[in-house]
């Protein structure tokens, strides 16, 4: 958990550099996700696909995490 902590607060600072960073966000959104905070997780596979990359957004919508 320690570790998926510190990568959320990584990819975090990365996206305050760079707030186009699609890979940012949807790395951040699957530790949100393995850490079952599918509210968050979400938000960052929505931010992503915005930005071009709707893979994460993707991968939820076919596990059923999140219906639109």
């Amino acid at each position: 958990l320690n570790d998926r902590a510190e990568a959320i607060a990584d990819y975090t600072e990365t996206i305050k550099i760079n707030p186009n960073y699609t890979q940012a966000y949807d790395n951040r959104g699957r530790s949100y996700a393995k850490l079952n905070d599918r509210t968050n997780a979400m938000l960052d596979a929505r931010k992503a696909c915005n930005l071009g990359d709707c893979r994460l957004l993707k991968t939820m919508r076919e596990n059923k995490l999140i219906r639109d």
